[in-house]
């Protein structure tokens, strides 16, 4: 599959005209337009370049288009692929745009939640973090000890030191069952996080 990509018109109609240009020359069978379609807006100004594209079209918002872009986008004929996947003649899409990559942490987070409600509970009524956020650490930020996830990943040693001294076993425990740690590795684990918690009660 042929794929010609672009990003960064702007709104300009010239600019625009360049990429015609070369989808006539180039004969894709994909467009894939990477965001900044206009210069802050309008969404029908999205929607007018879109639908002048004469090939099939995927497309994301850029930092630069405003709000209603996107549903310039979802009202041409393109496609718009924000936080979802793609799959074309065996090619994987992912769009992500000018999307916090904090988003696909809360989507993943969601998911979890929504297959397992307990996991949206708070961990601690005194701390702001859930089950689930500590198990997305683990399959994603690589903490090696409690002291990784409760100090560095989340602030939790420094928001409320005794509450994070209380969750330590239960962390242990999610790392754990995430990593295939042994119960003499929590063990350890938590007597090596409560004795650094002395430092801060």
């Amino acid at each position: 599959m042929k794929i010609y990509s672009v990003a960064d018109i702007h709104g300009s109609q010239y600019r625009l005209n360049l990429v015609l240009k070369n989808i006539q020359r180039y004969s894709p069978d994909l467009v894939v337009v990477c965001g900044d379609i206009t210069q802050f807006g309008p969404g029908d100004v999205a929607k007018n370049f879109l639908d002048q594209i004469p090939v099939e079209t995927i497309a994301v918002t850029g930092n630069i288009d405003s709000p209603d872009v996107e549903r310039g986008i979802d009202e041409s004929k393109a496609t718009r692929i924000e936080l979802k996947k793609l799959v074309k003649k065996g090619i994987t899409f992912v769009g992500t745009s000018a999307i916090n990559p904090d988003d696909f942490k809360t989507l993943e987070e969601k998911k979890m939640i929504d297959e397992k409600p307990v996991l949206g509970i708070p961990i601690d009524p005194g701390l702001p973090y859930t089950r689930a956020e500590i198990i997305w650490i683990c399959r994603n930020e690589m903490p090696l000890t409690v002291e990784d996830v409760l100090a560095r990943r989340t602030r939790a040693l420094f928001l409320n030191a005794r509450a994070s001294s209380e969750i330590a076993a239960e962390v242990a425990g999610l790392m754990a069952d995430e990593s295939g740690y042994d119960i003499n590795w929590q063990k350890k684990q938590i007597e090596s996080y409560n004795q650094l918690v002395k430092n801060y009660i």
